[in-house]
Formats: C-alpha cells, structure tokens, sequence
C-alpha cells in the first residue's frame, strides 16, 4: 500500500489542504448568516449556489484542462477560491456570497478534477481500488479537520476567511513543486436522463434523491444547530460527527449490498433512517445533543450511501461498456438534486421553522421508500452473483473521478480508442455476430490493438467468450499474440472465464499455465496491502 501512495504524496498533500480551505469555508459561511439573521430562504439559495458551481466546473472542467493543462488549472481555482473566500469576508450582500459560493463550487470541482485526472493516469487494474480508496481518506480527512478550524478565531471577525484564503494558496505548494507533468483527460459523454432512466429508474432515483437529501443536511445542519445553541467546539463535534458517519458507514453497508440483493437492503436502510430521523428531533428537543449527533451520523451515513448504491444499481441494469458515459449522467443528476436540496429544505424550515429540518428529511425518504417498494415489484431481482460490486464513494464527486472507478475501467480505455472501437461495441449490442465478423476485419488492419478490442468485445452481453477466441485465433497467426488476447480477456473477465478454461485444459493446457503464471506474477508483484 505504502509503495503505491508515497509516490503521490504531492497529490495527496494537496488535496488535504484544499479540502480543509473548503471545508472551513462550507461551515463558516452558513454560521456567520446565521449570526448576521439572514433570512433563512435566502441562506438556501446562497448555498446551493456551490453545486451549480461544481456542475459547472464538472462539465468543463476537462476542456479547460485540455487547453492550459493541470497545474495552470489547479492553480487558478486555487486562486479563485481564495479569492471568493476573502471577498465574502468584506461584505455581507446576499447577491455577492451566492457568486462567490458559485465560484467555490467551480474551484472545487476543476481542482479535484486535476488531482483525480492525474491518479487515474498512473493508475492501472492492480492498485486502481486502493487509489480510490486513499483519495476518498484524504478527501474525509480534510473535511473532518476543517470543522475543528471554526474555533480558532469568532465567526463575525476576518480571521476565519483570511484563514481559509490561506489554506487555498498553501494546497498549491505540493502540487506545483511536484516533478510530475498532468495527463491527458480523454473526452467523455454522458448517456441522456431518459436513457439513464429506461435502463434504471431506481439508480436514478438514489442519485437524486441522495443529492437532495445531502444537499439539504450538510448545508442547513450548522442552522439547525444553532437553533439549539449548538455553538463552538460543539458545534465542530456536530458537524465532524456527520462527516464521519458519511465515511464510516460505506464500508459495512457496501459489504452487505454485495452479499446480499441490494434492493432489499436499500429497503431495509431507508426504513432504518426513517426510524432515526423520526427519533433525532425528540434528542434535540430533550437536550440530549450527544445522543442527537450520533443519530445525524447515522442518517448522514445512510443518505451518503444512496449514491454509490445508485450507481450500482445502474451498473447492474446497462452493458460494461457504457459504465462511464452512465456514470457521467448520474453525476449531472446528483448534482441537481444537490442543489434542489438546500432551496427546497431552506423554503421548507422558513415556512414551517428551523426545527422541521428532519421533517423535510421524512418526507424525501418516504417518497424514495415507495419508489423502491413499487421497483422490487415492478421488476425481478439480479442474481446477488450478477451484481455490480459495490464502490465506496462520498458524495462529493466530479466527472474525472470516473476513471478511479475500477468497474468503469474498460470503459475509458474503449473512450481512448478509434472510431473503429465504438463502433465495434454498438455493433455487437445490435448483433453480436456482425460484431465478429467486424473484429476479424479488424485484426488485419489493427493488430496491435486487438487484445484490448477483444477484452471490450467479450463483455457485451450475447458474445461467447469461447467462441470469439476462436474464431480471432483462426486469423493470427501469432502465438504471442494469442496468448497476449488470453491474458486480457482473463484480466478483465475473472469471473466468467470457467467456459474458457475448461475448453482451454482440454485444448491448449500449455497456454492456460502460461497464461495463469503470467496472472500469478502479477499479483506477486502486487504491494501489500
């Protein structure tokens, strides 16, 4: 693990520090309205500000990228996120704190896009998950210090926001003084909403709902508190504690929506944050704080969930080879519902007071509980053997994070490809046996990328394995070759490869071993985890 992460430590480094700027940034803008008594509907419109920024930023940040590359990107949003921090500090206009907030969001999302584009790249099946994994730490860490921060200096003094400019300009450092040069991003496209929704109602439905479930607490939890004098360290504690749960709790319940039929758990979670939100405002309302928090950890954990459980879900129900550009979607989506979030739930507690936070809560989890009790009945269950595994990912996401995603890594090796390649794969969902007759053409004008066509072309659902080895092996004449397609095909179909192997020991069980060694080196190879 160690000899994976140390060489990017720079990135690391970097997140970290951008994520405590804008960490402290997130919670000290809704505290200081709140002590200045900005009305309520208008402290909503100015948060959600922040994820039209970041939808924005997600959707350019790639061609800004493209044109004047990483680091000048990184070290313009860096800028422009101090800068939107400092300003804020100087004025109290309404109008003002919602573009500067915009202005955060478009920071954060093209600079996550740049240290996520950069450990996709040096990223490969082997050490992908646990890149993933580090990031999302590093990504926790930062957000979970940045709370503690508020109690550094008061919240209606300057201190903070030049603090929190401070920060932007230190996350520079690491990554400008890095030895590294940034990657190319490749181009990605999105699968459109009615696509999106044909394939997976239910996946769509978590997204969004996710988006404005965790739009809504994250943003109005510091009003809420106030609201109970929850104030200083304690309100730090409050914060932190829902952070965490966010983080914490994608472990076990990714473990059981891979053991189990995911629906069926996603049930049973919804009615089990039900049960908690209902009881959380009793907690509050009886001075129990301590017990309160624990509760919003919960529910925060539960809700953070929802999006890579939507993800999954859709992966379940769309070909391998459109993961990436489905994931895209998603990401628009989730992005929406973030900030549908903080306007609806703000209007909501200024209609009926700040303590019917959780009652907005209720009311999304039911209509989401109903729309996964009409989807188990509306249509049958994956095989839990069939299903996508689940990936752990917090909810604060840009489009480049899509080649960090082990399940969409093919995916965006096809993206890179020709003309030829994408074409390859429509053909195939069409008519798999007109795809093969394609793929044989293609091995005498591309024959170095026929391996890699090969392994896209055997995860199209209707493609036998066994027999499009054949037929390719009918048209090389190339043992190197041969084994070379046997090697990718078992890297990247490990687990529908038995066909394959049995007509191997009986056919070619020299090649089989060869090929097997080649898979144990490998993963000899592998650092420790």
């Amino acid at each position: 693990m160690i000899a994976v992460v140390a060489p990017l430590s720079s990135l690391f480094i970097s997140c970290f520090v951008m994520m405590l700027g804008f960490g402290l940034a997130g919670l000290l803008m809704p505290v200081r309205m709140t002590a200045e008594g900005v009305p309520t509907e208008s402290m909503g419109m100015i948060l959600a500000m922040y994820a039209v920024g970041m939808l924005i930023g997600g959707n350019y940040s790639r061609l800004l990228i493209g044109r004047v590359g990483h680091i000048r990107i990184f070290a313009a949003s860096a800028a422009l996120a101090g800068i939107a921090v400092l300003v804020c500090s100087l004025t109290m206009n309404p109008w003002v704190w919602g573009g500067m907030r915009m202005l955060m969001g478009l920071s954060i999302a093209c600079s996550l896009a740049v240290i996520d584009g950069w450990l996709s790249d040096v990223a490969d099946e082997s050490n992908r998950g646990r890149i993933l994994a580090t990031n999302q730490v590093v990504i926790t860490l930062g957000f979970f210090v940045s709370q503690f921060l508020l109690n550094l200096a008061p919240v209606k003094e300057m201190t903070l926001f030049v603090l929190g400019g401070i920060l932007m300009a230190l996350a520079l450092l690491p990554l400008v003084m890095s030895r590294r040069t940034g990657p190319v991003i490749a181009e990605m496209s999105s699968m459109s909403y009615r696509q999106l929704i044909q394939a997976s109602p239910l996946g769509v439905a978590c997204t969004a709902f996710c988006g404005v479930l965790y739009g809504a607490l994250i943003n109005m939890l510091p009003v809420y508190a106030d609201h109970y004098e929850i104030s200083g360290l304690a309100l730090s504690v409050f914060m932190a504690s829902a952070m965490l749960g966010a983080f914490i709790l994608q472990y076990p319940i990714g473990l059981l929506s891979d053991r189990f039929d995911r629906r069926t758990i996603l049930l049973y979670l919804l009615l089990v944050c039900f049960g908690v939100t209902l009881l959380t405002p009793m907690l509050a309302e009886g001075g129990l704080i301590y017990p309160m928090m624990a509760g919003v950890a919960i529910i925060t954990g539960i809700i953070s969930c929802l999006y890579p459980m939507g993800i999954s879900e859709t992966f379940d129900r769309i070909q391998r080879s459109q993961a990436a550009s489905a994931m895209g979607g998603l990401l628009t989506i989730y992005a929406l519902g973030y900030i549908v979030g903080p306007l609806s739930s703000s209007y909501f507690m200024g209609v009926f007071g700040t303590e019917s936070l959780f009652n907005f809560i209720l009311l999304a989890q039911v209509l989401l509980l109903l729309f996964v009790i009409y989807r188990m009945q509306a249509r049958s269950a994956l095989p839990v053997d069939e299903q996508e595994p689940y990936v752990p990912q917090q909810a604060i996401v840009v489009d480049s994070a899509v080649e960090l995603d082990p399940r969409t890594q093919a995916s965006v090796e096809l993206n890179e490809e020709d003309e030829e390649a994408s074409a390859l794969v429509e053909l195939a969902e069409d008519n798999p046996a007109h795809a093969m007759n394609m793929l044989k053409d293609l091995a005498d004008t591309s024959i170095e990328d026929l391996p890699a066509y090969c392994a896209t072309l055997a995860q199209v659902e209707g493609v036998d394995i066994v027999r499009l080895y054949k037929a390719i092996s009918a048209e090389i004449d190339s043992a190197e070759l041969e084994e070379e397609i046997l090697y990718q095909l078992m890297v990247q179909l490990p687990t529908q490869m038995q066909p394959m192997i049995d007509w191997l020991l009986d056919e070619q069980p020299a090649r089989l071993g060869r090929v097997t060694n080649r898979l144990l080196d490998d993963r000899t190879r592998q650092p420790d985890e």
